[in-house]
């Protein structure tokens, strides 16, 4: 007979020894008051961090004061966890089952790990602080008169200030630091202190932009008020030519391809309404010429003064003479349109050439003015 074989028995694992304590440079009630005197230091921490959370967050750094405080409660855990408590892991095994158990304070200890590492993460946005002086004498009417328009790359902002003389941008890329925008000043009552309305600024790294703005004077408020003037009047003149292309020049050629009375009438409407958008063009003409004349006394007269040189207003009062002289010329133009009901061919060829004239005189002003809009 075969030998029995003697099958295999599961052979019980012997009980793990516990190794000996650690021994301590000092008790547990030492550790704990030192974990105690840590913990209090992280509050404080904390608490600076929050305090001064607007100043942090504008600091390109602002993720390292959070290890500051990572490394703080690190030290106040393990003071609590090896010293006080004496945490530890047990580890146990069945077969090839294993198993780790941790402690309440191993927890807290991992906790701390794995939010240090969330908190301390740098921004990916930061708001960019526009400031003024504290002492500015802006403030009653920041909010009525200031808007600054800020082209950032890729987008453009809108923002006031409020009483405090800030305005901030929410939300600027952390990867723009270094990177030009341009700040364009919206005001009636001031500018910058470099006498510009549009400066271009690097993005600071510490997220906060100083602005010094200065008063307009009387006449640089008038003279900003001509240059719109002046710009509408371009922006006039040049409407009134395309409307001639568009609608007096075809009614004319209309009513020599096929004269009838309702052709004529077609012809004088348009006429009629030309010489109305020409009565205001002479009108906006006339305030610029005489608060051009007003600006430029009051130069004289601060000059005389001050016994200072005389200040020459810049502007275009040659252009403004001629065009001033062009318009009364149409004027009179379109105040000798034929008046009978049903003019003879070689009276509206005439006048239409007459027109015609003033009106490549009148394109030529016109481009010599858009070269220079400056008042």
């Amino acid at each position: 007979m075969m030998p029995d074989i003697a099958q295999d028995k599961e052979v019980p694992l012997e009980k793990p020894v516990p190794p000996p304590p650690i021994e301590q440079p000092i008790g547990a009630i030492g550790y704990a008051v030192l974990g105690f005197l840590n913990l209090f230091v992280a509050i404080a921490i904390a608490i600076g961090i929050f305090y001064a959370g607007r100043q942090l967050t504008a600091q390109p750094t602002m993720h390292l004061f959070n290890y500051v405080l990572l490394a703080v409660l690190g030290i106040t855990t393990a003071l609590f966890l090896f010293g006080a408590m004496r945490s530890g892991a047990a580890l146990t095994s069945k077969k090839l089952d294993t198993s780790v158990e941790l402690g309440g304070p191993v927890v807290v200890a991992v906790l701390v790990v794995v939010g240090g590492y969330y908190f301390t993460k740098a921004p990916s946005v930061v708001p960019l602080t526009f400031q003024l002086p504290p002492d500015s004498a802006l403030t009653p009417n920041l909010s009525s008169d200031v808007k600054l328009v800020v082209d950032l790359p890729g987008r453009r902002e809108t923002l006031t200030f409020n009483s405090n003389g800030e305005g901030t941008i929410q939300q600027v890329s952390y990867g723009d630091v270094g990177r030009l925008m341009q700040i364009t000043l919206q005001s009636n009552e001031y500018k910058f202190e470099n006498n510009q309305r549009t400066v271009d600024v690097p993005i600071p790294d510490n997220w906060k932009v100083p602005l010094t703005l200065i008063h307009i004077s009387e006449d640089e408020r008038k003279q900003q008020k001509l240059k719109a003037i002046y710009l509408q009047l371009i922006e006039d003149i040049n409407l009134e030519l395309v409307r001639k292309d568009a609608m007096l020049f075809p009614a004319i050629e209309d009513y020599l391809n096929h004269p009838s009375v309702q052709g004529w009438e077609r012809v004088k409407v348009a006429a009629g309404d030309s010489e109305r958008r020409i009565n205001a063009s002479l009108d906006k003409e006339l305030e610029i010429r005489s608060e051009s004349e007003l600006i430029e006394s009051r130069r004289r007269m601060a000059a005389s003064i001050n016994d200072a040189p005389e200040v020459k207003l810049q502007g275009h009062q040659p252009v403004l003479n001629d065009l001033f002289q062009q318009h009364r010329q149409r004027a009179d133009i379109l105040e000798n349109i034929p008046t009978v009901i049903l003019p003879s061919r070689e009276q509206v060829i005439m006048w239409r050439d007459q027109m015609k004239i003033h009106y490549l005189e009148m394109k030529d002003m016109v481009r010599s003015m858009t070269d220079k809009p400056e008042i």
